[in-house]
């Protein structure tokens, strides 16, 4: 709904594995009236085929196999919207926090200090983003994995 409304795209789809989620996000998109450019798929999607879907949207932490899993299957030029940080590593096309829109094929960088930079829109060091993450409770529980992610990723 946040791609199709404030990203102005043709056509959005969400998947949420959560059977009672699913249903209140496809009778929010009724009530919006946006059913003809927002679908809710009810699965997961490690398992979905995002081949022709033109914005996917990620309200959950990153976990390792997002990138490949991704890059693999959203046809270049697809948007992929994440809320309160961009995967690590993934420089964002555009940042309105706490939302990080992401274009494929995903444009990746080596350099932390940049990538840290962008997703905090100021420049920073990796402490000053450690310090954010335990800013945020649901950051702190998921600091232990960003830090991994940051070491592979970045060579840390």
């Amino acid at each position: 709904m946040i791609a199709v409304k404030e990203f102005r795209v043709k056509k959005a789809v969400g998947i949420e594995l959560h059977r009672g989620r699913a249903a209140k996000a496809a009778e929010r998109v009724q009530k919006m009236g946006l059913a003809d450019r927002v679908e809710i798929w009810n699965e997961d999607y490690m398992e979905s085929d995002l081949h022709e879907a033109t914005v996917a949207y990620c309200g959950h932490s990153e976990v390792e196999e997002d990138v490949p899993y991704l890059n693999e299957q959203l046809k270049k030029g697809s948007r992929f919207v994440s809320l309160f940080l961009p995967f690590v590593g993934v420089v964002p096309s555009a940042v309105d926090y706490p939302f990080y829109l992401m274009e494929a094929p995903f444009r990746k960088t080596k350099d932390v200090s940049a990538w840290v930079s962008k997703v905090l829109s100021r420049k920073a060091t990796v402490e000053e983003f450690y310090q954010e993450l335990d800013t945020d409770r649901e950051y702190r529980y998921d600091k232990r994995v960003f830090k991994r992610l940051m070491a592979q990723r970045f060579r840390l």
